[in-house]
């Protein structure tokens, strides 16, 4: 399952969104990985912890606000988080990144686009593309463990919010 949403955030939660995570006040601290089977940096806000599932930052609580009420709105459960984070990456080459899936179990995720540019892309068990979601403003792409990849905008940096849940 792959589903792509516009305009299903809430204005006041866009204001958040922007008003926190774009801010030249939110700390972002140097990664050099995107993922564990890649050496790209990146800058990373996490949320809650993959490893520990610790709560790291105290946006964790309003994201989670806005996480609930995405499920409420697509009619999915949410058990429990598994890792919350903002990522911010810049344009890379070559533009995709690794095929990967966050967790190696069931899993759901949410990615929240924060500004225009690049893409996700999603893979077949044969590492061929079956779809590319382009990132738009506030789009919201919820999907199950499948194959993904970012493809890195092509010439600003891009921001989403990544939540993966059970």
């Amino acid at each position: 399952m792959i589903k792509v949403y516009d305009n299903i955030l809430d204005p006041e939660e866009i204001t958040f969104l922007r008003n926190t995570f774009l801010n030249k006040n939110c700390p972002y601290y140097l990664k050099k990985n995107q993922t564990d089977l890649d050496n790209r940096f990146n800058f990373t806000h996490v949320l809650q912890d993959r490893d520990t599932l610790e709560i790291t930052s105290p946006e964790y609580w309003n994201v989670l606000k806005i996480i609930k009420n995405l499920c409420k709105k697509t009619n999915v459960k949410l058990k429990k988080t598994l890792r919350a984070a903002v990522n911010l990456t810049f344009p890379y080459i070559p533009s995709e990144g690794s095929i990967h899936t966050d967790h190696s179990f069931n899993h759901k995720q949410f990615i929240i686009c924060l500004t225009d540019g690049g893409a996700t892309n999603f893979f077949n068990n044969k590492n061929k593309i079956i779809k590319e979601v382009v990132s738009k403003k506030y789009r919201v792409l919820l999907f199950d463990k499948i194959p993904h990849a970012i493809v890195h905008s092509k010439k600003q940096e891009r921001f989403i919010i990544v939540v993966t849940f059970i």
